[in-house]
């Protein structure tokens, strides 16, 4: 196998998924199959699998499993099929998810298939996907886009960790977004949703099984001293904009097996 030295684009996704309460499959599911593929297995089999169960060890048996449409907008509107399902507590954190009864449709990898909590954390209803980091020229996202949350990568360091392997050391921001409303305390709601998506990016060290190692290293509100963003940020209306940022570190390590034994 080729080495692989950037997962960039995985580890953002997953992120977006934790944040929805959800974990991604790696492989197809069949119908009457009885495991889910979540984690990820090491292509050169030195021991550098990532398990994708974590998510739900000691939280949550009751999941759902989710087949989105080709769109696969945030709503019932890019739902194909779904169907309850309840786990097998995955104890000792392994490898993949194992259900209690076969399932009775397909979920594909294409589509971005995705198995979720059923019971979701009130900050994940209706969260949207901001695509552009709104804080670069101080323009507020389209009002469909909040609250949002915008995920970014942070840049990547290497380390030698060993003669067939390499530690990919990086980090994430996660930018959660909201528009200011009148008769209610903002800074309230917004310290509760960031505790929330704090929480649930937190859950799971290995980040939905790609990963072996991450914690939240510091949240920050955009009207702290230190946040370099700083800023008044308005849309149309006239109305503010507020936003909170979640940095995550996170470790990878990526093995490769091309040591000469001659």
């Amino acid at each position: 196998m080729a080495l692989d030295l950037l997962h960039v684009n995985d580890i953002s996704k997953a992120i977006r998924g934790l944040c929805l309460g959800r974990v991604y499959l790696k492989g197809n599911c069949a119908v009457g199959a009885t495991s889910l593929i979540v984690g990820t297995e090491d292509p050169n089999s030195l021991g550098q699998d990532i398990p994708g169960s974590q998510f739900f060890r000691n939280r949550s048996l009751a999941a759902t499993l989710v087949q989105p449409t080709a769109s696969d907008v945030p709503d019932a509107a890019g739902v194909s099929h779904s169907e309850a399902v309840t786990l097998v507590e995955p104890t000792g954190c392994p490898l993949h998810l194992t259900l209690a009864a076969a399932t009775t449709k397909a979920y594909t990898t294409a589509r971005g298939a995705y198995v979720r909590l059923t019971t979701l954390p009130s900050v994940c209803s209706g969260l949207r996907m901001i695509v552009k980091d709104f804080t670069e020229d101080m323009v507020a996202p389209e009002e469909k886009y909040l609250p949002g949350i915008f995920v970014t990568w942070m840049g990547t360091g290497y380390n030698s960790t060993h003669i067939t392997a390499y530690g990919e050391r990086a980090q994430f921001l996660v930018r959660y977004a909201l528009l200011e409303e009148t008769d209610r305390d903002n800074r309230s709601v917004l310290v509760t949703g960031l505790e929330q998506l704090t929480n649930l990016i937190g859950e799971d060290n290995y980040l939905g099984g790609t990963v072996h190692e991450s914690n939240v290293a510091r949240v920050t509100p955009s009207w702290a001293p230190e946040n370099q963003r700083r800023g008044l940020v308005l849309d149309a209306a006239g109305r503010q904009v507020i936003w909170g940022d979640i940095i995550v570190n996170v470790v990878r390590t990526v093995s490769w097996d091309k040591v000469s034994v001659a």
